[in-house]
């Protein structure tokens, strides 16, 4: 691991990584927040939320080809700055139309973040050699979680104390220093064949149907899965501890640390259960902790 983060541009890209994503984590966290404070409204909180994973989905295929045809250092450092400009413009205009701005901003927002993870998903094979590449997306992997943690109980301390334009500066702050980091960055362009959207498109589609009917199961299992745990963690979990059980907003911070530090959990345990799960019994996995030892017991329980 030290040959790997000890490289010159390792560094600077799981920084940027860090405060970028500590920042958009805080400002959806307090939107979040402030949108059901200012309104109390469950469908207009799940509506502007719905829209801007809707932007995202709309974009994400163009994002790809963006990346592709683009230098990855410059899109970074694009992609941060529009994040900055869009903060610093919400500050001014929450004033005016707060909602109609918050349902703006998130639009945009949708469609830039369409192309965050893509990105650096891209970049990380060109900065480490192949055999350093496990490592390193690990290395990613806990960056964004522990960004996921952290962000969300600072913020929910931060809505106690400061009004919600001092957060918005506070992560324009973070959108900088991650500007900056990235701006060190170096990160080779390769020569490869650059295709449409629609044809990229096309490609999937007939991977799909090539593949069997295994790989659409899985596509079809992970959207399942996906459209429950994604309803669940950005509509349910915020109505329900806010407008239901009017819980304070550094310790709904702490619960929303807790989804975050369930996915690192899970994440961690994944390579001790992942050689005996196939896709006819990937539903029934049971979990049994000795208490007598540190051993975890995984079993799955097949079915006719």
């Amino acid at each position: 691991m030290k040959k790997v983060i000890s490289k010159k541009y390792i560094k600077p890209l799981l920084v940027g990584l860090f405060f970028s994503n500590i920042a958009t984590n805080s400002v959806q966290f307090i939107i979040s927040l402030y949108i059901l404070d200012q309104t109390g409204s469950t469908s207009l909180f799940a509506n502007i939320m719905a829209i801007a994973l809707i932007s995202k989905i709309i974009y994400t295929p163009l994002s790809g080809n963006l990346i592709d045809r683009y230098s990855k250092k410059i899109l970074m450092v694009v992609l941060d700055s529009m994040y900055l400009i869009c903060t610093l413009i919400l500050i001014l205009a929450v004033h005016h139309s707060a909602i109609c701005s918050v349902l703006i901003y998130n639009i945009i927002i949708g469609a830039i973040s369409s192309a965050e993870t893509p990105l650096v998903q891209a970049s990380v094979p060109l900065l480490v050699e192949k055999q350093d590449l496990m490592v390193m997306n690990g290395l990613v992997s806990q960056m964004t979680v522990l960004s996921g943690i952290l962000a969300p109980m600072v913020a929910g301390v931060a809505y106690q104390v400061f009004s919600f334009t001092t957060i918005l500066l506070l992560s324009s702050l973070f959108f900088i220093i991650a500007i900056i980091s990235e701006i060190t960055l170096k990160i080779p362009m390769i020569d490869q064949e650059i295709k449409s959207s629609l044809a990229n498109f096309k490609n999937v589609l007939t991977f799909l149907v090539s593949t069997g009917k295994k790989t659409g199961k899985l596509a079809l299992l992970a959207g399942v899965i996906n459209f429950i745990v994604t309803a669940f963690v950005e509509v349910a979990v915020p109505v329900l501890f806010r407008l239901k059980y009017h819980v304070a907003s550094n310790i709904f911070g702490l619960i929303q640390a807790g989804l975050a530090f369930g996915i690192l959990l899970a994440a961690m345990l994944t390579p001790l259960i992942v050689k005996k799960i196939k896709l006819n019994n990937v539903y029934m996995v049971d979990c049994k902790i000795n208490p007598n030892s540190v051993r975890i017991n995984f079993t799955i329980y097949h079915t006719m």
